[in-house]
């Protein structure tokens, strides 16, 4: 990241999630891998443009982080053989490797499940991006009539602590 750059969506092409199961005293974290892309309105693609670019354009909660490992398991080299021409089952399994990094890396009981949720699409600049979020679960209350009600599974939430979020952009100058 740019420092002081600010990211400005144009257009998210493709989104795909993946349960993430919580760890257990039995049971090790694992993904629940989804098999197709989901299919979001113009109204849901505005939404998650705004909560993508609040997140990555907030300077107080926004780092840059280099990759340590480049090796061929790595999450550099799937980036980088991804590119912006793959086609959608390359895509998927893409994703589907994230998830599966993801739930890897959670080996502590104490970190909550959600979703790796994986968007791809173009910057208003013309850059490629690819962005990983880790949308932890809440559960939220709706009002109808006189009762209330819990919803549960509830993930990217303008609750900004509730979720993580990963912004690769492609470099222009060398397609990296």
């Amino acid at each position: 990241m740019i420092k002081n750059k600010q990211f400005d969506i144009n257009t998210v092409h493709r989104v795909i999630a993946h349960r993430i199961v919580q760890k257990s005293d039995s049971v090790p974290c694992y993904p629940e891998m989804h098999e197709s892309l989901y299919n979001l309105s113009a109204d849901d693609k505005k939404v998650l443009i705004q909560r993508i670019e609040k997140a990555v354009n907030n300077r107080k909660k926004c780092f840059d982080l280099s990759f340590r490992d480049k090796g061929n398991d790595s999450m550099y080299k799937h980036l980088t053989e991804l590119g912006y021409v793959s086609d959608d089952d390359a895509y998927i399994a893409f994703s589907q490797e994230a998830a599966g990094m993801l739930s890897d890396s959670q080996d502590n009981i104490s970190i909550p499940g959600g979703y790796c949720l994986v968007a791809d699409g173009k910057l208003k600049g013309g850059e490629y991006f690819i962005c990983i979020i880790k949308a932890d679960y809440q559960e939220v209350f709706n009002v109808r009539e006189n009762s209330m009600h819990v919803l549960s599974d509830v993930f990217l939430s303008p609750a900004k602590d509730f979720y993580k979020v990963g912004f690769f952009v492609q470099d222009k100058t060398n397609k990296g």
